[in-house]
């Protein structure tokens, strides 16, 4: 009885504390950090726009979701989403594509199944994860299925050149440059 109650309080502690969990919280605060640079115009007073993948999708929502809260318009024009980290209602989706001017694409690719294994035991479904199928029923949200052009998850960086065109974006490269590596030792 004492093994499986340990056992059962070392698995408890690994879901309250596993990274996964950690990573989805702190891009809650790098989302609120966000809201108040772009609110403070820290990064000038054009319209900005905004790119991000995965947990960095996340953190650019909760941005746009502080926003409308704090009826800050007229501070974003576009937003990509690529691989978002991102389950909410409806109602959420609405209020965030209140304070973006432009475009607002959700791109996803329905065979990402590190994104899926991860929600699976996290949140507890995988119908509403915006980086694995279409965002319906909001006005002006654009979805585009990227899976042919993404072999998982981790693979979202070393594509975003190719995502960014599929979006419309013009690109100057169709790669990323590495940093070195031997400089870091």
């Amino acid at each position: 009885m004492l093994t499986s109650a340990r056992s059962v309080l070392t698995k408890l502690g690994y879901l309250i504390d596993n990274p996964w969990s950690n990573a989805l919280d702190r891009s809650w605060h790098a989302g609120q950090v966000l809201a108040d640079v772009l609110i403070s115009r820290h990064a000038g007073v054009r319209p900005i726009s905004l790119i991000g993948f995965s947990l960095g999708a996340r953190a650019i929502f909760y941005a746009l979701e502080e926003l409308a809260k704090r009826k800050a318009y007229g501070i974003v024009q576009d937003v990509y989403l690529f691989g978002a980290t991102i389950t909410a209602p409806k109602a959420t989706w609405l209020n965030v594509r209140s304070v973006i001017a432009g475009r607002f694409v959700n791109a996803f690719a329905t065979s990402d199944w590190l994104l899926g294994y991860l929600f699976r035991f996290t949140s507890g479904g995988l119908n509403t994860v915006a980086g694995l199928r279409p965002v319906e029923g909001v006005p002006g949200l654009e979805n585009v299925d990227v899976t042919d052009k993404v072999a998982g998850h981790l693979s979202y960086r070393s594509c975003m050149p190719a995502l960014l065109e599929v979006v419309g974006l013009p690109i100057t490269a169709d790669w990323f440059d590495e940093p070195d590596v031997g400089l870091r030792q």
